[in-house]
């Protein structure tokens, strides 16, 4: 049987730290996927998330019932995010220029169409402006309702709606320059962009 969120952390708070532990395994690669897309640096990445897990135990009496636990972890780990760009500037934006999300990928594990058209749809997200990246993230890789990437952004829905409409507008626009360029056109139907 498995237990729901709620269950282990009345558990974890009641004493059992191991409970702790499901809830990482639960959750860590959904952070670890957002926190990777954010940093654009794998090794910064995978030490932002285990100290957004240190934090989250730490802080663990402090959650509240009224978001998923997921969502909660999430605003955390942004939180992390920010914090340490805010801080690293400079060695941030060093990191970015050696970010490739692809280069464990080899031309026998994946289908070079596809391939194509993911890295054309992660060039075009990389040419967003910084908040409506992370939105389009949150909502359409990790699945969060509005209301939830909303809450982990700490701004308001109508706003990241705003954002993401003017994201997939600008997608759309980078993704046909692209096109005319060179073919094929990724994919863009799961972001609700036309063609």
């Amino acid at each position: 049987m498995t237990l729901s969120d709620d269950k282990l952390i009345d558990i974890v708070l009641k004493g059992n730290k191991n409970a702790f532990a499901v809830l990482v395994n639960r959750y860590q690669s959904s952070v670890r996927s957002s926190m990777r897309r954010w940093c654009q640096n794998i090794e910064l990445a995978d030490d932002l998330v285990q100290e957004a897990m240190i934090k989250a135990y730490m802080k663990l009496d402090t959650f509240e019932a009224k978001a998923s636990f997921n969502s909660w972890l999430h605003r955390i780990a942004y939180n992390i995010f920010l914090d340490y760009k805010r801080v690293n500037r400079n060695k941030f934006n060093e990191n970015l220029d050696s970010f490739d999300e692809y280069s464990d990928i080899s031309d026998e594990d994946s289908d070079m169409q596809h391939f194509h058209q993911n890295r054309d749809l992660m060039w075009a997200m990389q040419q967003l402006p910084e908040s409506q990246r992370h939105g389009v993230e949150l909502c359409y890789a990790q699945g969060f309702s509005y209301e939830e990437a909303a809450n982990i952004m700490n701004c308001p829905v109508g706003s990241l709606k705003s954002s993401i409409s003017r994201a997939k507008k600008h997608l759309q626009k980078l993704l046909c320059q692209e096109q005319e360029e060179t073919t094929p056109l990724p994919e863009v139907r799961a972001l609700g962009v036309a063609k």
